[in-house]
């Protein structure tokens, strides 16, 4: 999910779960921290392993501002051709050539059926065909601490939203990691705030004020906040799925502390209540 650098993961039907920060754009950096950006709405790039690209939209979001909740739904939209670009040591990228036939209507920022639309080198050939990408399944149990969760991510700089000089985009292909780990549990509220406290001082905490966090014991799911683990994630995890041992999404990750490396993440609830939130959004890409 470019261009600000993220994962999501397809759970059928065009539909596609994320973090709401990684729906962004450069005019959010002007925002104050205390407001929301309007995501709803908005376009992104979104590329899968295989090299396929779509133009997707936001069509549900669950954030607050201090990010307990971040989550967003995206449908895709008309697949785009990038078969023809040049990666950055230039080579054309294979067997990314879009097959996708136009199934829906229009939507605001692509084509209609039957039409493409070429731009600065890229084809955009029509909505994809349901059925045609693997998706995921959202788990219906919450991770309980201690069930080891499986985080594919990734960790690239990749940018499908700048034009280079050439009138194309340059990129490498996308880079994918797998990392294993394990719920710790869910962080308690009147820890965040304790956590949220020190951070706003502007200042490093003190060796027991740092202590008194990583101590802090965890809560259930429903009580707490932030999903805790263990995965390894780095800089284009955000929204990244944390997989259980039935391969179900039990989370996305969402942030890392820098001062204690612990990992957050968005915790099943979070997840279930914006797919439903999308209402007829994302009802018209359910699959059948």
């Amino acid at each position: 999910m470019q261009a600000g650098s993220g994962t999501g993961v397809h759970i059928g039907g065009g539909r596609v779960l994320t973090c709401a920060h990684v729906v962004d754009c450069r005019d959010d950096d002007n925002m104050n921290e205390d407001d929301l950006p309007v995501r709803l709405g908005r376009n992104k790039l979104l590329m899968f392993a295989t090299g396929r690209t779509f133009i997707a939209e936001c069509a549900a979001v669950l954030e607050t501002t201090d990010g307990v909740k971040d989550v967003a739904l995206v449908a895709l939209g008309a697949e785009v051709d990038v078969s023809s670009l040049v990666r950055s040591h230039g080579e054309a990228m294979p067997g990314c050539r879009a097959t996708a036939t136009a199934s829906r209507g229009t939507r605001r920022g692509t084509k209609s059926e039957g039409e493409g639309r070429e731009d600065a080198g890229i084809v955009t050939t029509g909505m994809v065909a349901e059925g045609s990408l693997p998706a995921a399944t959202v788990a219906q149990t919450d991770a309980a601490k201690g069930e080891r969760l499986f985080c594919v991510g990734n960790p690239s700089n990749v940018d499908l939203e700048s034009l280079a000089d050439s009138g194309g985009i340059e990129f490498e292909p996308p880079t994918w990691h797998t990392s294993v780990g394990m719920c710790e549990g869910y962080v308690d509220s009147s820890t965040q705030a304790a956590a949220a406290a020190q951070q706003a001082r502007g200042r490093a905490p003190t060796r027991g004020e740092l202590k008194s966090i990583l101590d802090a014991a965890p809560v259930g799911a429903t009580e707490g906040t932030y999903m805790q683990h263990s995965c390894w994630t780095y800089w284009g995890h955000s929204g990244a799925p944390l997989f259980n041992e039935e391969g179900c999404v039990a989370g996305l990750h969402c942030a890392w502390d820098d001062r204690t490396g612990a990992r957050h993440g968005q915790k099943l609830q979070h997840l279930l209540d914006t797919i439903a939130s999308a209402g007829e959004s994302a009802a018209e890409h359910t699959a059948t």
